[in-house]
């Protein structure tokens, strides 16, 4: 069978879309299937000279896109509309696939992918990361009654219709495109995102510890600390955390991990108010990442307002099957927050308002140090059972053998 992997990331560019997208083509390729991945040039904290693609047994190609390099909606736009524009041109001048499974971003890209692969007569398998546009009305960007969120609306409403099948990864996102978008339910399967527990090494947190300190050049060794490891974005909700700790005058150490567009707001708030309970490290190099994780008490999740019914943070993935307790700020109706109830390791705080916040962090620092480690244990048994990559890469199995079938 000759299968197309049409992905918006791809490794070694250290997200869980790019991650996954990398899974499937080795497991195709591997069951003997011939793979080809058309994706953009990888960009977030690499450096392009090292990637080398020349060992796999699949093809990559990388498709000329425009780099978003900041978070603005018209650069995100350029990014998202670019990488489409390369994929409907490549798609329709290369030989024919049997499958195309898009992994790519929203509305543009995937119209343009949808309608590449309609022209051509291919079976295409779309997987749904994000909602939009009900992100941008959740986020406050946009009125779900104004005429631009009904034309983005119909975008992917149109994408989607021309598909094959539409995996999502939440319960909320398939009645969101069974209801909203109007797509056979019978087409619609729900494949939470995976991650691989090999991909994460627990190290003793006291030598964790240790060594964080060497980096950030700051001893946290005896600190009690809460650690944030991922994107400093819009979506992250991290800048709202940062005010809060500051205002709110917690004296455990909050240690953020990560690189993006809010890393100067999150520089200039520690310098203003002259905090030495917020540490900020940056960039984060993806080999730090088992340390970083390794030398928290608590990892946490602050999920920004607007953004838990429109994406699941894939980094709770990584943080429970690092066997780590979490505080995650997020609605309680939220896909993350009930997956975090129904693991027992952690607690949810509905807002970032200082009473809320402080009774979230007692929550954990009156715990003893077993009692932690039990609530970490409890997470990464979950994550186990939900976030098994064995069992979601069988059930893409499936759901692409079905679609060549009928």
């Amino acid at each position: 069978m000759k299968i197309l992997i049409a992905s918006c990331v791809f490794p070694p560019e250290p997200l869980v879309s790019a991650k996954t997208s990398y899974d499937l083509a080795e497991f195709f390729s591997k069951r003997g299937d011939d793979v080809t991945v058309v994706c953009s040039k990888p960009n977030r904290n690499i450096n392009i000279k090292q990637v080398d693609y020349s060992s796999l047994n699949f093809k990559v190609r990388n498709l000329f896109t425009y780099v978003s390099n900041s978070a603005s909606l018209f650069s995100r736009f350029a990014e998202n509309f670019t990488f489409g524009f390369s994929l409907f041109f490549y798609i329709l001048f290369s030989k024919k696939p049997d499958v195309v499974y898009g992994n790519v971003w929203p509305l543009f890209s995937l119209s343009f992918l949808a309608l590449a692969c309609k022209i051509k007569g291919i079976k295409l398998i779309v997987s749904v990361q994000d909602l939009y546009p009900e992100s941008l009305e959740q986020q406050g960007k946009l009125d779900k009654n104004h005429f631009i969120y009904n034309f983005l609306l119909r975008i992917d409403k149109f994408a989607v219709s021309l598909s094959s099948h539409v995996i999502v990864i939440s319960q909320s996102f398939k009645a969101a495109y069974f209801e909203k978008r109007n797509v056979d339910e019978n087409k619609i399967s729900v494949v939470k995102n995976w991650q691989k527990a090999s991909d994460y090494i627990c190290i003793d947190k006291k030598i964790a510890k240790e060594k964080l300190s060497l980096i950030i050049k700051e001893d946290v060794s005896n600190d009690f600390t809460f650690v944030y490891g991922g994107n400093v974005g819009l979506a992250s909700g991290v800048v709202d955390l940062v005010k809060v700790w500051i205002d709110a005058k917690i004296q455990s150490k909050l240690i953020i991990a990560g690189g993006g567009s809010l890393v100067p707001q999150i520089l200039n708030l520690i310098s203003v108010n002259n905090c030495k309970n917020v540490v900020l490290l940056s960039p984060w190099l993806p080999e730090h990442t088992s340390l970083v994780y390794s030398s928290a008490d608590v990892l946490v999740l602050p999920i920004a307002t607007g953004q838990e019914n429109s994406s699941v943070p894939s980094k709770l993935m990584g943080y429970m099957l690092s066997k780590k307790p979490i505080l995650m700020k997020s609605s309680t109706s939220s896909p993350a927050s009930a997956d975090l109830e129904s693991a027992g390791g952690g607690y949810v705080i509905k807002d970032f308002s200082e009473n809320v916040v402080k009774t979230g962090v007692k929550f954990f620092t009156e715990k003893t140090h077993e009692d932690l480690e039990k609530l970490g244990e409890l997470n990464y048994g979950f994550a186990l059972k939900n976030y098994d990559s064995v069992r979601a890469l069988n059930k893409v199995e499936m759901i692409v053998d079905d679609v060549l079938r009928y």
